[in-house]
């Protein structure tokens, strides 16, 4: 029987059935060939294909039927980001490969270049970037991809002013940095001048522009050079006696220059004899 079976399948007349052809060590024609597309990365990220199949982060692999077309997708880790294709692929476009044999493509991630920014000088204030990433008050670094355009902005804390930048930046206006390569960037921020009442007697004092606001003693920063009105107001039974300190012309002080200045208003108690009534005095 085997002999007649090996006879008929030698005439391929009457090899006309599957059955004859599997029994010859023959396949079907409905048999899809199947062809290997491995993937290999450098640095850290991770590649996914459509359709599915290829998912990994170091190297491999996966079967597609001959003559399909697959897409691969890059995705860079934190920190990093998608440099170029190999193999298969070239550039940094989207990759798609039509298999016909088995092929592969490598996937190539660096390390983005990083910002660092530090804050000086006699103040304080905070730094944030846009896009985010830098966002601090003292030093702080943040990657971002070749060619983003970074924008730092200033904010000074209270009882500080911005004076400038430094390093990768110059000068107090915008400061945007292009990232190729890693760089730093100095954010200062100098100490505003301060003015210190101290009121002796019973009253209050407040001031213009606004900070001074106070019956016993109080401090308040201004920009330099601003020019300050300090008003004096009495408590019941009290008069305005005068200033000491930074300013002897009643109710007003000189503009400030970096140096703190203090002022000592003084308020006296008003005296009435039984035949007198309390009189009005206006501040020397």
């Amino acid at each position: 029987m085997r002999y007649a079976v090996g006879t008929l399948c030698s005439s391929a007349a009457l090899c006309l059935g599957s059955l004859f052809l599997l029994s010859c060590g023959g396949s079907s024609a409905s048999t899809n060939n199947t062809v290997q597309l491995a993937v290999r990365t450098a640095g850290s990220g991770s590649v996914t294909s459509n359709p599915a199949g290829i998912d990994c982060g170091t190297t491999c692999s996966a079967g597609f039927a001959s003559g399909s077309t697959v897409d691969l997708s890059a995705t860079p880790a934190a920190n990093s980001y998608f440099a170029s294709w190999g193999g298969a692929c070239k550039g940094a476009a989207t990759c798609r490969v039509t298999l016909s044999s088995n092929s592969m493509v490598t996937a190539k991630f660096s390390s983005s270049p990083t910002l660092t920014v530090v804050v000086g000088g006699s103040g304080s204030g905070s730094i944030a970037s846009d896009p985010s990433g830098i966002d601090c008050g003292a030093a702080c670094t943040a990657a971002f991809a070749p060619g983003t355009k970074v924008a730092l902005a200033a904010s000074p804390a209270s009882g500080s002013t911005f004076t400038g930048w430094g390093g990768a930046c110059s000068g107090t206006g915008s400061c945007q940095v292009t990232m190729q390569n890693s760089g730093s960037v100095t954010a200062n921020f100098t100490g505003l001048p301060a003015l210190l009442v101290t009121v002796k007697g019973s009253g209050t004092i407040t001031s213009s522009p606004a900070g001074i606001n106070c019956g016993s003693s109080c401090t308040a920063p201004f920009q330099p050079g601003t020019q300050i009105t300090l008003t004096a107001m009495p408590d019941a039974g009290a008069f305005f006696a005068g200033w000491t300190g930074a300013v002897r012309v009643p109710q007003r002080a000189p503009s400030l220059s970096q140096a703190p200045r203090q002022l000592r208003p003084r308020f006296q108690a008003l005296r009435c004899s039984r035949s007198q009534t309390p009189a009005t005095h206006r501040a020397r």
